[in-house]
């Protein structure tokens, strides 16, 4: 992890703004302010926006509250970080509606019980059949017939293979199968700005680690390391803490300056294409990635990707910078 990086932001300060932040939404009216103004929110009828200033007035009726004194002491509350006050009325903030989206999508909805669903030959390392399984917030992607590639815990099935957060509301007008669609579609999205340094939640600093197990176990998951990864990337934002992990072969490709060297070169790309399992979205290189470490101590990795008609590779080092470039 980078230290720098950790050490420039004040975890003191943010956890006093949070409690206040959490000591000021504590209440059923605030709450229910909030909500009434983010359904106010502009809206695109009818070729034009619709003013989403709402008045004092409309506001109290809205939220069902008669005590005025007490309405008014409790939109006050929310004015500055949560709501605007205007000559016009009230508007809620971005963080106003962030709050609301983020309770709207996840518990503002039914909690679905999807049963698994079988996927044959979707298995990267035995081809054999995975199953995709939601719990609570999380999609998983098991392989019913090896170990997967990472070792079990209590929170986690047998044979994982990857897993993500999934909100509820991605289960809006969709099957299983078409939400993990959606969940990859969104996954590259983050991956993308938090391999480039950017936090795809809050748009801090992310913390870039290129982590190398120092006694590798190749034969299936590694007691040492927990995963079948002698190379592992892991990306955190030092302010709100959004992490994704995962190989260096996958998570680099996903960088511009990888993508641009695989255009250079004439590799094959190919948009949403059928995947063993799923669609895998955006443009993508066509063939097989490989990675191999070259260096513990600094940390550098090669990644090879095979194509048809050639093979390229490149080393990254341990601050993502890519050397020995090599074509074939």
């Amino acid at each position: 992890m980078d230290t720098e990086q950790r050490t420039a932001v004040d975890s003191a300060a943010i956890r006093k703004r949070a409690s206040t932040a959490f000591s000021i939404l504590g209440n059923e009216t605030r709450l229910a302010i909030l909500y009434e103004l983010w359904e106010s929110q502009d809206r695109y009828d009818s070729g034009s926006y619709a003013s989403s200033r709402v008045t004092f007035s409309e506001l109290r009726e809205r939220v069902g509250m008669r005590d005025s004194g007490q309405f008014s002491y409790h939109l006050e509350q929310l004015v500055g970080e949560f709501v605007r006050k205007g000559d016009a009325g009230y508007t809620i903030t971005g963080a106003g509606s962030e709050i609301i989206r983020a309770v709207v999508g996840t518990v503002g909805v039914e909690n679905p019980a999807p049963n698994p669903v079988a996927v044959p030959n979707s298995c990267w390392i035995c081809d054999g059949t995975a199953e995709l399984r939601y719990d609570d917030g999380k999609l998983f992607h098991c392989c019913t017939e090896c170990s997967g590639a990472f070792h079990q815990n209590e929170s986690q099935p047998p044979g994982l293979l990857s897993y993500s957060d999934t909100t509820r509301s991605a289960f809006a007008g969709r099957d299983l199968v078409e939400v993990a669609d959606a969940v990859r579609t969104r996954q590259k999205t983050k991956q993308e700005c938090l391999i480039q340094g950017v936090c795809s939640t809050c748009l801090g600093v992310v913390a870039r680690s290129l982590v190398i197990c120092d006694d590798h176990d190749s034969e299936g998951v590694c007691d040492n390391c927990g995963t079948r990864f002698e190379a592992y990337l892991h990306l955190e934002c030092v302010v709100c803490k959004h992490w994704i992990g995962g190989p260096v072969s996958y998570l680099m490709s996903l960088h511009p300056a990888v993508s641009s060297i695989y255009i250079e070169r004439g590799v094959p790309f190919t948009y949403e294409p059928e995947t063993k399992m799923m669609r895998r979205p955006g443009l993508w290189p066509v063939g097989k990635l490989t990675q191999s470490v070259v260096s513990v101590d600094p940390p550098a990795v090669r990644v090879t990707l095979t194509y048809e008609g050639g093979e390229l590779s490149y080393v990254i080092d341990e601050n993502l910078e890519l050397t020995e470039v090599t074509a074939a």
